[in-house]
């Protein structure tokens, strides 16, 4: 197992570095996990608003097989993505510890978050954005 400075100097590479690390950085660990459900397309995050765009776009245009097997693949994705949440605050506790994060992390994260949150319930403005810089 790699030793409490390892974890501090370098970064995090397999499951094992993370068991239980939810309890000890829970601003962090929840940020993930927030960004690991968007990326599975939970609701009401923005990846769920962009795979349905996806998804609606491939039937609307006549893909139906397309869209089943987009579905289907992101069902088999829940396990990859969900997995490391499991792990991070299901797990026994880790003894190693990460460095301590500084104001100016926590206030991206938290943007970041608010970000996915806001753009997942109400997505027009990035919409407008977007068709703006493809026209």
């Amino acid at each position: 197992m790699i030793t409490s400075w390892a974890l501090e100097n370098e970064e995090v590479q397999d499951y094992g570095e993370i068991c239980g690390l939810g309890y000890l950085h829970s601003h962090r660990s929840s940020a993930r996990a927030v960004f690991l459900f968007s990326l599975a397309g939970i609701p009401p995050l923005a990846g769920f608003f962009g795979k349905f765009g996806i998804f609606h776009a491939a039937l609307r245009h006549g893909y139906a097989e397309l869209a089943v097997i987009g579905v289907l693949t992101s069902l088999i994705s829940l396990y990859y993505y969900l997995r490391p949440i499991i792990v991070l605050f299901m797990q026994q506790r880790s003894t190693c510890q990460l460095r301590s994060g500084c104001r100016e992390e926590f206030v991206l994260l938290g943007t970041c978050v608010a970000l996915l949150l806001v753009f997942g319930v109400y997505p027009g403005p990035l919409l407008e954005l977007i068709s703006l810089v493809l026209s």
